[in-house]
């Protein structure tokens, strides 16, 4: 990891907390093995840096409704929110956020590339509650547990319809 970090400038290292998974995943590995592993998933997280974010946007079609919206962040991530929606008429534009449930980052099942790791997270609704804004503050971290010195901050406001 010293080489690595040497050559590209950004410091590799392995997450406190997940020190027993990292050995546990590499030790079959041979030291060039792991150096091309991560070699190959620093490149696709470079690669993938500026993929900026698109919303998708969910329509409730009811009076109440569970709802789950995703946001494209760069490193294979998404940044979700999960809220329940209310309106008293059900039309387009009269939807705002009831309860939020949950916020964060989610990647494809099986991905073992770098991924948005979340340190800390927050959120804030309007004064009318029909937006949410979240703000997450990460790094990007592998399967492994093999994390990048890089502080990652992003912010999406979501709307309830």
């Amino acid at each position: 990891m010293d080489k690595l970090t040497d050559e590209f400038g950004v410091e590799f290292y392995i997450n406190p907390e997940k020190q027993e998974q990292f050995y546990s995943s590499v030790k079959d590995m041979t030291p060039n093995e792991l150096e091309q592993m991560l070699r190959n998933q620093y490149q696709e997280f470079v690669n993938n840096y500026y993929n900026n974010t698109q919303e998708s946007l969910i329509t409730p079609f009811y009076m109440r409704e569970d709802i789950t919206q995703k946001t494209s962040l760069s490193y294979n991530s998404s940044m979700y929110l999960k809220s329940t929606v209310f309106s008293t008429s059900g039309t387009q534009g009269t939807f705002i956020y009831e309860n939020i449930k949950s916020y964060g980052t989610t990647w494809p099942s099986g991905f073992t590339g770098y991924h948005w790791e979340v340190d800390s997270k927050s959120h804030k609704l309007s004064s009318n509650s029909k937006s949410c804004k979240v703000t997450l503050r990460g790094h990007p971290e592998n399967a492994n547990g093999v994390a990048l010195a890089l502080s990652l901050t992003a912010s999406h406001t979501f709307y309830a319809n």
